[in-house]
């Protein structure tokens, strides 16, 4: 089996070399570390094709570290018995202190004291702009509008959804910005931004879908613009692949995430504008046991760096 994988990921790495791609990097965050212990070793084939890896295959390092939704932020958890609240449940209800020193103490364990790498901070619980919280993150907009019900009982529909949408965006921006503004505070040598920001929900598995982000994802992808992408070095589009979508949908899917966040990056005026590494899967994410062929690399990278991206960040669990 691990055989088999090194075998195919060569073959993307193969692909990945023969592609004009100067000053296009590649970043490997896959835990291949846990491959030695079958006796399969990547170092050889990444330092190889010029891959960007950390030392002796460390998953952290000195060039790339993720944290996975680090600290105390407020969520809500399905089980079996019921919703669980967690440090407050939804971001108004939260305590920021709190969170921040678990941040501080997540951060200090993880990352290397001297990092001068790529520093991306993964949290997926909820996302700050109200409306965005759809599918298995619409509990959030439930509860936040079952709080502003207990307080207004006379309240109708849209005037809940609207309160609790004042109440919840302004304290999901704090939890996001304050959160940021310490891990450039501990690790200022680092290049820090939050994974899968901005947000486009194009195509999403819709066949006749269209490649931009539509305008309203936009303007509100602009309200985050002051306190999230002019205060990040890098910004993280994520364009996991499925296959439901045939080629054509998958790199409209590519290209229209790499150009939202490119745009948000030249909003910035900033000299020199972030960076955008754009994150893939090797694997489709509606059949992970199924890696990704050749035919999508060659039509991906591509649509990747033709629409403005400055790498790929290769992700794997």
């Amino acid at each position: 089996m691990f055989t088999t994988i090194r075998c195919h990921l060569l073959v993307v790495l193969i692909c990945l070399s023969g592609t004009n791609c100067k000053p296009f990097k590649v970043y490997w965050n896959i835990p291949t570390y846990l491959c030695k212990s079958y006796g399969v070793d990547f170092t050889d084939v990444t330092s190889k094709y010029g891959i960007i890896q950390n030392e002796k295959d460390a998953f952290r390092g000195e060039q790339i570290a993720i944290l996975y939704e680090p600290g105390h932020f407020p969520s809500l958890v399905n089980k079996s018995t019921g919703v669980e609240v967690h440090y407050g449940g939804v971001p108004q209800k939260g305590d920021v202190e709190d969170h921040l020193k678990a941040f501080e103490d997540v951060l200090n364990k993880q990352v290397l004291k001297d990092f001068a790498g790529v520093g991306v901070i993964d949290f997926e619980m909820w996302r700050p702009i109200y409306r965005h919280n759809f599918g298995l993150l619409k509990m959030y907009k439930n509860y936040s509008e079952e709080l502003v019900k207990k307080e207004h009982a006379e309240y109708s529909s849209k005037e809940l959804e609207k309160e609790a949408a004042k109440q919840y965006e302004p304290a999901a921006g704090k939890y996001m910005s304050r959160t940021l503004a310490l891990a450039k505070k501990l690790r200022p040598g680092a290049s820090w931004g939050y994974y899968a920001f901005p947000y486009c929900f194009n195509i999403n598995g819709a066949k006749d879908g269209k490649e931009d982000c539509a305008k309203q994802i936009q303007d509100e992808n602009n309200q985050l613009q002051s306190w999230l992408f002019n205060e990040v070095k890098i910004i993280f589009p994520a364009v996991y692949l499925q296959t439901n979508l045939d080629l054509e949908n998958r790199a409209k899917l590519v290209g229209g995430r790499v150009k939202e966040a490119v745009r948000v990056a030249k909003l910035t005026k900033a000299d020199p504008l972030p960076k955008v590494l754009t994150y893939m899967r090797f694997v489709y994410t509606d059949n992970i046991s199924k890696l990704l062929e050749k035919a999508d690399w060659t039509k991906i990278l591509p649509a990747m760096k033709d629409n403005g991206s400055d790498g790929i960040i290769l992700w794997g669990s």
